[in-house]
């Protein structure tokens, strides 16, 4: 009678624990890409640390402490997306779609804070590993389209003086 008592009793509570987190997941799921794009930068940002402190200083200066750190970013960040959601889901909602229009418009602008931060250090640590200034290379990325476009637009322009002819 016992064994048959705990057995029911597990089986009730597997069943209920497995609602739970089924709840837990769909009730988040809206989030679900914001926290995949977090998680990406994060992971990315990483990755161009640890080669710029390999660049920099050698295996010596990497350490499994500095790594460490990615574990409780990476918690830190998704906590704050997910306890900004439950507060924007319940309280700041309505306020958001009535003038925004926008659904989790503090989640989105919190996410698209927390990327932009890591997109800048990713920048730095680029810059550092190369040894290049991105915006310098951005500046003349967007000169020599120019460039480009007046001479599509110049052969172009003969080519119909022709037809025309």
């Amino acid at each position: 009678m016992d064994k048959l008592f705990w057995l029911a009793l597990w089986a009730k509570s597997k069943a209920g624990i497995s609602y739970f987190c089924s709840s837990l997941f769909i009730f988040f799921l809206p989030i679900k890409p914001l926290l995949i794009a977090v998680g990406v930068a994060i992971f990315l940002d990483t990755v161009f640390g640890v080669a710029r402190t390999l660049k920099l200083n050698g295996w010596k200066s990497f350490t499994s402490r500095k790594l460490s750190r990615l574990a409780s970013k990476m918690l830190l960040y998704q906590m704050v997306l997910i306890s900004l959601f439950v507060i924007d889901f319940h309280v700041l909602h309505d306020i958001g779609m009535h003038i925004f229009n926008i659904p989790y418009v503090s989640t989105k602008a919190a996410a698209l804070t927390l990327i932009y931060i890591e997109l800048k250090s990713i920048k730095e640590n680029f810059e550092l590993i190369y040894n290049v200034n991105l915006w310098k290379m951005l500046k003349e990325l967007l000169m020599r389209t120019k460039e480009i476009k007046g001479d599509v637009e110049e052969i172009i322009g003969k080519d119909e003086k022709k037809i025309n002819n």
